[in-house]
């Protein structure tokens, strides 16, 4: 991977979903995004797959088995690998600094 691979003001937004963009540096072990979560965002399926970041702007709640925790701009985000989750936004927009397991 070159430097210039990870930069990500160089790297074009890629839409995921109707709600969601991403910009991503992937080298098979990790991955390193930041993601862009309009108003509305919900995912439908349960995630397993481990995750640590940081909000940069906005508000995300995730839902877990027993219980659901708001992240605002400021806090760290860390979800263990196999414990099921799932994001929504509800009225806010968020924009994530996220590193994945793969």
């Amino acid at each position: 991977m070159s430097k210039q691979d990870e930069q990500f003001r160089k790297l074009p937004w890629q839409k995921v979903s109707e709600f969601a963009s991403q910009k991503m540096i992937d080298d098979g072990e990790k991955r390193v995004r930041l993601l862009k979560l309009s108003p509305g965002f919900q995912e439908q399926d349960w995630c397993s797959r481990g995750h640590t970041g940081y909000v940069i702007e906005g508000a995300l709640v995730m839902k877990f088995e027993q219980e659901s925790i708001t992240y605002d701009a400021g806090d760290a985000i860390i979800v263990s690998a196999g414990q099921p989750h799932k994001a929504h936004t509800g009225s806010s927009s968020a924009l994530l600094f996220l590193i994945d397991d793969v």
